[in-house]
C-alpha cells in the first residue's frame, strides 16, 4: 500500500508525456497535409461516364498546358473516372470528343471549327461532343 502514489505518479506521468509526444506528433502531421494538399479533379467528369460506356477511345481536347502538375493530374484523374475508355490527349479523330476548356465560348469555338457536334454538358462546364469518323 505504500506504494500506490508512488505508482499512480509515475502513470500520470507516463500519461502526460505520452499525449504531449502524440500531440506533436499529431501537429507535424496536419503540417505535412497542408504543404501537400491535394484535390481530386475526377470528379468534374462524373455526368458523362454512361455516354461513353460503349467507346473505347475519346479523344480529350483542351486549352490547358498538360505539362503543368495540375493539368496533367486533372487528365490523368479524368482518365480515372471515365475508365475503361481511354482518353486521347488533343485527337480529334474519335466519334466523342470532351472538352475540358477553361472557357465554354474557346470550347465552343473548337468544336464549331472541328465540325463536331455538342451533345452533352455535365455541371462542371465539362462538354462532350460527338462527330462522325470515317472508319
Amino acid at each position: 500500500m505504500k506504494h500506490r502514489p508512488v505508482f499512480i505518479l509515475l502513470v500520470f506521468l507516463v500519461l502526460g508525456i505520452n499525449t504531449v509526444t502524440l500531440a506533436y506528433e499529431l501537429f507535424q502531421v496536419h503540417q505535412k497535409k497542408a504543404e501537400t494538399f491535394f484535390q481530386f479533379a475526377g470528379f468534374m467528369f462524373l455526368g458523362l461516364e454512361n455516354d461513353l460506356r460503349e467507346s473505347q477511345y475519346a479523344g480529350y481536347m483542351t486549352d490547358r498546358d498538360v505539362s503543368e502538375k495540375e493539368n496533367a493530374a486533372r487528365f490523368a484523374q479524368a482518365q480515372y473516372t471515365l475508365s475503361p475508355v481511354i482518353l486521347d490527349l488533343n485527337n480529334a479523330d474519335h466519334a466523342y470528343l470532351l472538352f475540358d476548356y477553361q472557357s465554354e465560348t474557346d470550347a465552343v469555338a473548337k468544336i464549331e471549327k472541328i465540325g463536331a457536334v455538342p451533345l452533352k454538358k455535365n455541371k462542371f462546364g465539362i462538354i462532350l461532343a460527338g462527330r462522325s469518323v470515317p472508319k
